[in-house]
């Protein structure tokens, strides 16, 4: 049976983390362990996130690390799973997350490094110009059809921390930095995929005030 554990990054919006809990829905097996990570440094938000959520495994940061130091902490109190369901506490969810199709679509590929969830134009001004980050930049984006399951859109731009599913081995020999993922795993000639076809609707929203890269701690 394969081990799913799902990893909940929060750091102190608890309005936001309200959103994405009561948004949450999957389809598939169970998830296990849950891990939340509490990056706020403040131990009342703590103690309220952790009755929200009710973890398996909850991590509390009485000082703030930082977003990379917060997915550290967590890939470390998952322990031995195959795969991680990433997900943090300013993005919710108009459908359930397809995790059987994301699931399939990794053990179809294994170059594949993991499959995102398709967000809204939230962040930049150019995402909001055209539509979305894929919409911005097409040409690096490419289709692929699946004769057994759903389509992916494949890239080699970018590790992301928006939702998504990757495997337990990602973690292996590095911090959760975004640019570092990256080029760990493009040089080792990986790429990665998006839920679905270029244009299709998002399938995350995110809901937070944009943060400083990393969340400085």
């Amino acid at each position: 049976m394969t081990g799913i554990g799902c990893l909940i990054i929060t750091d102190g919006r608890g309005e936001y983390l309200e959103q994405m809990w009561g948004s949450l829905q999957w389809d598939g097996p169970d998830l296990f362990p849950t891990v939340l990570v509490d990056d706020s440094g403040d131990d009342e938000y703590g103690r309220f996130a952790h009755e929200l959520i009710g973890p398996d495994i909850f991590v509390h940061h009485s000082h703030r690390r930082g977003l990379a130091g917060a997915i550290q902490s967590g890939w470390n109190a998952l322990g031995d799973v195959d795969y991680i369901l990433h997900l943090e506490e300013d993005f919710t969810f108009p459908d359930p997350i397809p995790l059987v199709d994301m699931l399939n679509l990794l053990h179809q590929d294994p170059n594949l490094a993991q499959v995102c969830l398709k967000r809204n134009a939230a962040l930049t001004p150019v995402e909001q110009t055209f539509g979305g980050f894929i919409e911005a930049n097409p040409d690096l984006y490419t289709e692929h059809d699946n004769p057994t399951g759903p389509p992916v859109t494949l890239h080699h731009e970018c590790f992301s921390f928006n939702p998504c599913l990757y495997p337990a081995w990602v973690r292996d020999g590095g911090a959760g930095v975004e640019a570092d993922v990256t080029k760990r795993l493009t040089d080792g000639f990986y790429h990665f995929g998006i839920y679905g076809r270029k244009f299709d609707p998002p399938r995350c929203v995110h809901i937070g005030d944009r943060r400083s890269n990393g969340w400085k701690p």
